[in-house]
């Protein structure tokens, strides 16, 4: 996490698996709450889901995932494990002075697993890198990205064989086995740009808190002008929306219902 730009802070605790250290941890955490304040209207949110039911974050809401042609390119905010994730994947042991050392163990979804290494195996060189303890291959694979061609020569069962491999793609943290939807809205006074990808429709939450309701809001889609015009507070969407949030930091009096128009 500190190796991702995350500032965080921990204390380790004398006790065991209980909740023993909640009362420790009681005044640190109320300090925190009492100097950290949220912000619950703020002027931009940035969204992506592949299931309408959670389409929602802050004040903007995705109602339909679907490719319209009309799409705009996100940066992709996916967390990828650090490099350090690569893994040759074999474990050496020492037998004797007249084998050396040889693989005791070999992990799946590896480079040792994917070329082919087995154990009993006895690893002489990676590439152009020679090897004898099994100590030089972390440095050897260090220098590798997923992708990258590896070769290995062994020796099994007293043959020389070189095995050809690949060093494995790294899977994201959230991965997209379905489509996914992506929004970016932000506020500038009473106009909102909103930048879609694979939305069909969406919805904008409308507060006084960030808008004024006796001027015109204008919205524009992907750099096309959606909607203009003034926004009337419906008391009754209010109370329902309120009554789902259960947040009296956030009333919305009213929505502004976008179809995202598809490219002519």
């Amino acid at each position: 996490m500190l190796d991702l730009g995350i500032d965080i802070d921990w204390t380790a605790h004398p006790t065991d698996h209980d909740i023993q250290a909640a009362a420790l941890e009681r005044p640190v955490v109320v300090s925190f709450i009492g100097r950290v304040e949220r912000d619950p209207h703020p002027s931009r949110v940035i969204w992506e889901t592949s299931d309408v039911i959670v389409g929602r974050c802050d004040w903007v809401w995705i109602d339909e995932i679907a490719d319209v042609g009309n799409n705009h390119d996100f940066k992709d905010a996916n967390i990828w494990p650090l490099k350090e994730e690569i893994r040759f994947g074999a474990a050496f042991v020492y037998q004797n002075p007249e084998t050396g050392f040889l693989i005791m163990g070999v992990e799946p979804w590896t480079i040792a697993h994917f070329a082919g290494v087995k154990v009993g195996d006895k690893i002489v060189r990676i590439d152009d890198y020679a090897v004898e303890t099994g100590y030089e291959v972390p440095a050897i694979v260090e220098a590798k990205n997923p992708g990258d061609p590896v070769e290995i020569e062994v020796i099994r069962d007293g043959e020389t064989l070189v095995l050809r491999g690949e060093v494995p793609q790294i899977e994201p943290a959230y991965r997209r086995d379905e489509t996914t939807g992506s929004i970016e809205a932000v506020a500038t006074g009473n106009r909102v740009d909103v930048t879609v990808r694979n939305v069909a429709r969406y919805t904008l939450l409308i507060s006084s808190e960030l808008f004024h309701l006796n001027e015109p809001i204008v919205v524009v889609t992907n750099g096309v002008e959606t909607f203009s015009g003034i926004v009337t507070p419906d008391v009754r969407f209010m109370l329902e929306q309120a009554a789902r949030d259960d947040d009296r930091r956030t009333v919305y009096e009213a929505r502004i219902e976008t179809v995202v128009p598809p490219v002519e």
